[in-house]
């Protein structure tokens, strides 16, 4: 199960959860496999040219428009009969990007166990900020929101409303372009622009693709970029399409050693059910989690 490089064991994936971390080792059994993909004329915005700074700071913008930060919490009512057992729920924090002005495109490892909530196991909040930290939504009930797509590791969350209108729809907070990796020309090298978060706020990260692979079925990007805890979820971009989502942060340590050998973070592609569907509302599209 560990991946040997140049001789060195490495034993070591820190998967960043919402307040926590798992670690796990780093190489499945078949291993992750490299996608080729055909190579394109592109604006790189973190040494941009003179002509570029106008756009890449345009591009800037509207990605931190589109971002929103998610808290959970709550309770959770114990499945046994005849028994009002009820357990905490530790506080979440992650980020989503607004789709269709009515959903959050997000990742899939919160704790809180959205698909309980119809069956009246679980009471909590949600509260909901711009990237820039101001709050839009204010302890709301946990019960306006469902789950309308999911896939190995991303969750589409939507809000309902009194009056059926897409939350961010009313609220003005504009939505982003979505594209899955197979309409673009990604490869190492290449630049995205990564949600990260100082604890308060959120800002963009201009970092570079290391690797474009398939790791169990599953499309990711490894990124030149350690994120930080709290920044689950949030869009990865490329030239402001949003292409992928903060999924896990790894650390590479050397076998029975201290020294950190490598820091990276990886990013899930967007799959091809979730760009296709022009509102995943309408489709209610939900699959299998492993």
């Amino acid at each position: 199960m560990n991946r040997t490089i140049l001789g060195i064991s490495l034993i070591i994936i820190s998967f960043s959860l919402i307040g926590c971390q798992l670690e796990t080792a780093v190489a499945q059994a078949n291993g992750p496999q490299s996608i080729v993909t055909t190579t394109t004329t592109e604006i790189r915005c973190g040494q941009p040219q003179p002509e570029d700074i106008a756009i890449c700071q345009q591009w800037e913008e509207e990605i931190l428009a589109t971002t929103v930060r998610i808290q959970l919490s709550g309770w959770l009512a114990s499945a046994e009969t005849n028994t009002a057992t009820w357990s905490r729920l530790d506080t979440e924090i992650g980020h989503g990007t607004v789709k269709d002005g009515r959903t959050l495109v997000t990742h899939n490892h919160y704790q809180m166990p959205f698909d309980l909530l119809a069956a009246g196991r679980v009471t909590g909040l949600v509260s909901l900020f711009t990237s820039a930290g101001e709050p839009i939504l204010a302890k709301a009930d946990i019960n306006m929101v469902s789950v309308v797509y999911r896939d190995s590791q991303t969750l589409v969350l939507a809000f309902q409303t009194e009056t059926g209108e897409g939350l961010f729809d009313v609220l003005g907070i504009p939505s982003a372009s979505f594209k899955t990796w197979t309409d673009l020309p990604l490869q190492p090298g290449q630049e995205v622009a990564q949600i990260d978060w100082d604890g308060a706020t959120a800002h963009v990260d201009l970092v570079e693709i290391q690797a474009v692979i398939t790791d169990n079925g599953t499309a990711k990007l490894e990124l030149d970029n350690f994120n930080e805890v709290g920044s689950s979820g949030g869009g990865v971009f490329w030239q402001r399409v949003h292409i992928a989502n903060n999924w896990q942060r790894t650390t590479v340590s050397e076998t029975g050693g201290t020294a950190v050998l490598h820091q990276f973070s990886s990013a899930a592609l967007n799959s091809v059910s979730l760009v296709a569907a022009d509102n995943v509302i309408a489709q209610t599209i939900v699959t299998s989690v492993p």
